[in-house]
C-alpha cells in the first residue's frame, strides 16, 4: 500500500467517525497528525472481525 492511499483511507475513516485526529505542530517539520480509533470504529472493527471467521 502506498502512503497516498493510506491517507485516503484515513480521511474516509475520519469522515465516517471511525477515527478521530489531532494535529501536533513540530518546530521544523510539517504538523504531525495523530489518529485514534473511536468507540464507533472499535465496534465496527469487532463486528468485522466476528464476520471474518477463523
Amino acid at each position: 500500500m502506498n502512503t497516498g492511499h493510506l491517507y485516503q483511507i484515513l480521511d474516509r475513516l475520519y469522515r465516517d467517525g471511525m477515527v478521530s485526529s489531532e494535529r501536533q505542530s513540530q518546530a521544523v517539520k510539517p504538523d504531525r497528525v495523530i489518529y485514534e480509533i473511536t468507540e464507533a470504529g472499535a465496534a465496527e472493527l469487532r463486528r468485522w472481525l466476528s464476520e471474518a471467521g477463523p
